[in-house]
């Protein structure tokens, strides 16, 4: 078998090691992909802005979604006015959803604040959503809902 030129073979060997690094982190990243899609729905309205998730509840940039007084009052979840909270992994879960009155305490998020169940929503009610990826990294996001007229 006839060898590669040096200058060959070691440009070659380094790009296969690369593409194989390249796929682990891929594969890693996927299992700590904890993160909503951008076609997440409240009242069947896609998300706006989802805001700027964090490990840690408290430190969540809230994102936001103007809907109208017809879709917040809407509690069927049916079409046209699909509630879904949909993570990008499909390895992911929504672990929970918890519906708040604006100005509401979010203490109990883990332990006893009920999970949303399609409730009507009011104007400045917020959702914290939690996340869990498939190596159980956590992201959480707020969701503040504008109700328009």
């Amino acid at each position: 078998m006839t060898a590669l030129p040096a200058d060959v073979a070691p440009a070659t060997a380094k790009a296969d090691l690369q593409a194989r690094i390249d796929a682990v982190q891929d594969i890693i990243d996927a299992a700590a992909d904890a993160t909503l899609k951008t076609t997440s729905t409240v009242k069947g309205v896609a998300i706006a802005d989802l805001g700027t998730p964090n490990i840690n509840i408290a430190s969540v940039v809230a994102g936001s979604v103007t809907i109208t007084q017809v879709q917040a009052y809407d509690t069927n979840n049916l079409a046209p006015f699909v509630t879904l909270f949909d993570p990008t992994n499909e390895d992911a879960t929504i672990t929970k959803v918890v519906q708040y009155f604006d100005g509401d305490f979010i203490d109990n998020f883990e332990t006893t604040d009920p999970a949303y169940a399609n409730e009507a929503i009011l104007d400045k009610d917020f959702f914290i959503i939690k996340v869990t990826s498939a190596d159980n990294s956590v992201l959480y996001y707020k969701v503040v809902v504008t109700v328009t007229p």
